[in-house]
């Protein structure tokens, strides 16, 4: 494993925990209701931030030069999906710390006195157990070294591997043409059901906006966001994570890649907000017809064989696996701004509107983004061997 990824990956992790810690104090002075313990809980985690900033960043630029120099689709997958997968750990400290804010009376009129209680608010426990499981879950795929491919078994969030898959072997070219169609068909709408579930917190979250506002916020995507006035020590911190975040997420698609994603996403939007079905526009993005079509052609050729054909059908098979340890990642990303959107609203009011919506929409962009790559419908980001390239190999 070469050095520098160890010192990045090991301080990124590090210091999400010693966020942790610096949260957990904070719980204890609240329960006590010790106002100098709980300025100096405050400072303790103004510190421990300072830190993790600058190891999220330094992760962040290191990963992203190892994308931009990796030749091979495997190698792009495993580095694509490690980059994504701190993000989530970038947005569970965003929320730590406004929930942090929101426990101390940031936000909120308040006396010298008065954010002294005497119970701490369920959302910072709950913020801070997040974040720990994660970066417990993360730590053994994140150190795993940086030239392994990724495999169907690796998991991310979870907390028992996945199983591996073993090859399809069929007993003639008749039971193999259907293990491959039955295979295909169920992996397509596993992609379109996946990406449907992991932003339904932000979809849900969306509907409730008006869709101007919405549409707004997604001109803006990947754009500098506006500066919020007057906000408390631990919020400013935390809406400071919220936007590097989203910065780092739209990093990590590209911008020519952005630019085409944010254009399907404005159709997808359209025909939902106009009463289309949300699975319906995701078929449309994830080109499922398409593919299904293609899938048809190559066996239609009369050079197919039960060993190529079980081969293709095991290859797709395995992908699955992989987009459903994805989808784990995105969806605990929109759980996750969802409840940040929620505090931030709680504490800002509409002046949290249009920076929540941008976050929903980042995490809705990196979810269909992803769903387009392992459809391989589209070749927008064009990280993955997806379901398209593997049975183009049948018609090679």
């Amino acid at each position: 494993m070469p050095e520098s990824h160890v010192l990045y990956t090991s301080d990124f992790l590090l210091s999400a925990r010693t966020l942790v810690l610096a949260g957990q104090d904070l719980q204890e002075a609240l329960a006590e209701s010790d106002p100098a313990a709980i300025e100096f809980a405050i400072t303790e985690m103004e510190q421990a931030y300072a830190r993790y900033d600058q190891a999220s960043e330094r992760y962040h630029m290191f990963m992203l030069g190892r994308l931009g120099t990796t030749r091979s689709a495997a190698q792009a997958e495993r580095v694509s999906v490690d980059g994504l997968a701190s993000l989530v750990t970038d947005f569970q400290v965003a929320y730590v710390l406004v929930a942090a804010g929101q426990a101390v009376g940031e936000g909120e009129p308040t006396t010298p006195d008065s954010r002294t209680i005497a119970t701490t608010p369920p959302s910072l426990t709950e913020a801070l157990g997040a974040l720990e499981e994660t970066t417990r879950a993360l730590r053994r795929p994140l150190t795993e070294p940086i030239t392994q491919p990724p495999s169907a078994t690796r998991g991310m969030l979870r907390s028992a591997e996945t199983p591996e898959v073993e090859a399809f072997r069929s007993l003639s070219l008749q039971k193999a043409v259907q293990t491959f169609q039955a295979v295909t068909s169920e992996t397509l709408e596993a992609l379109v059901e996946g990406v449907h579930q992991a932003i339904m917190a932000c979809a849900e979250a969306l509907s409730r906006l008006d869709e101007d506002a919405v549409l707004r916020a997604l001109q803006v995507l990947g754009l500098e966001l506006e500066q919020i006035p007057n906000l408390g020590r631990l919020i400013r911190l935390g809406v400071d994570r919220l936007k590097k975040a989203i910065t780092a997420l739209t990093s990590w698609l590209g911008e020519e890649a952005l630019d085409s994603l944010k254009e399907k996403i404005e159709n997808m939007l359209r025909r939902w907000l106009s009463g289309d079905q949300l699975d319906a526009t995701l078929r449309w993005a994830l080109a499922v017809e398409d593919t299904q079509q293609l899938a048809q052609t190559a066996l239609a050729q009369s050079s197919l064989t039960v060993e190529k054909l079980d081969q293709t059908a095991t290859e797709i098979k395995r992908l699955r696996i992989r987009f459903d340890n994805h989808v784990d990642l995105i969806t605990q990303a929109a759980r996750t701004v969802t409840l940040i959107g929620g505090l931030l609203t709680t504490v800002l009011g509409t002046q949290a509107v249009l920076l929540s919506a941008v976050a929903y929409l980042a995490v809705i962009t990196w979810a269909v983004g992803m769903g387009i790559d392992y459809a391989d419908s589209g070749r927008i980001l064009d990280r993955v061997e997806g379901v398209g390239t593997i049975i183009q190999r049948l018609l090679q």
